[in-house]
């Protein structure tokens, strides 16, 4: 894919997503195309090379072509955090029929790492309603780090809630990731995180509130996805 062309639809992507859309990301969280719009040429031809990797990489798995990959932009933890648990005042701006979200109690938050720009960073993943289908918890984990690997990085380490809730803020009100409105529900598992109380974390939206939850690890139903991520670096 050429440089040019992911970079005119990833700066449209986020010209139309939650963090210029959605008025309590607008007024918080720094403009990430203040970041964007200074890469270089060869900054996005490498974008566009891991965005080819990765689709390359999962074609193999069953509705692997539903899967959108893309640039999905993570803000500093001091102006979004993504362990925080949103109100309905915020979800109803992304649905109107969006309530409190959900958290299961034993959640722990992880440790997030630093980055760069005071926490900012950038990742080619999934950036649309559906990730990718590649069996459950203990499927994953076990898999050899050759077969995840894009632009050498293992992209299990990116599977995180961190990056889902930046997801589905980056959403905005369009096209809600793991949505049970969409044609097909799913949930994305959090591998990058551990298991937590011998269970795997994830996230979904359903039956009206996003959803934060535990379950079984050997659970590999096909509405289990994931979101592999490439971090990339930027001046």
């Amino acid at each position: 894919m050429d440089g040019h062309v992911v970079r005119e639809r990833e700066t449209d992507r986020i010209s139309r997503s939650g963090w210029t859309t959605l008025a309590p990301l607008r007024e918080t969280v720094r403009d990430p195309r203040e970041i964007l719009d200074r890469q270089s040429g060869s900054w996005w031809n490498e974008v566009a090379s891991v965005v080819d990797e990765m689709s390359g990489r999962f074609r193999e798995y069953r509705f692997a072509d539903d899967a959108e990959i893309g640039i999905l932009y993570v803000p500093a933890a001091n102006e979004f955090d993504t362990h925080e648990p949103r109100d309905a005042g915020f979800r109803t701006l992304q649905h109107e029929s969006l309530t409190d979200d959900f958290v299961d109690d034993r959640l722990t938050r992880p440790t997030l790492s630093p980055g760069r720009e005071g926490g900012a960073r950038f990742y080619v993943t999934t950036v649309g309603r559906y990730g990718v289908p590649m069996g459950s918890y203990e499927d994953i984990v076990s898999m050899p780090a050759d077969a995840l690997t894009v632009a050498g990085q293992d992209t299990r380490a990116g599977m995180t809630r961190q990056l889902w809730s930046a997801r589905l803020a980056q959403a905005g009100s369009e096209s809600l990731p793991d949505w049970e409105g969409n044609p097909r529900w799913t949930f994305t598992l959090f591998v990058g995180d551990g298991l937590c109380d011998d269970q795997a974390a994830s996230g979904t939206v359903l039956k009206s509130r996003v959803r934060f939850r535990l379950g079984k690890p050997d659970r590999g139903i096909a509405s289990a996805r994931v979101a592999p991520a490439v971090e990339i670096q930027y001046t």
